[in-house]
């Protein structure tokens, strides 16, 4: 998770995540969001949603969706 203004903006990783099926992951991305958080939070609380294979980030705070 990082910050955009006064949103978190959220980065999720997946396995198998490509470049060229990013289309795909982002839908099956939001899809996870909206129903593990909320449609509206999604569209009013949460900033920039990144999409990155894991090992993409280097982040010991990386956290399992659960946890959010």
């Amino acid at each position: 998770m990082f910050t955009e203004g006064a949103s978190p903006g959220l980065a999720l990783v997946f396995d198998g995540y490509r470049d060229d099926q990013r289309d795909a992951f982002a839908q099956i991305g939001f899809l996870l969001l909206d129903q593990a958080l909320g449609e509206y939070d999604v569209a009013t609380r949460v900033g920039t949603i990144d999409f990155q294979p894991v090992g993409a980030l280097h982040n010991p705070s990386l956290l399992p969706l659960s946890e959010l």
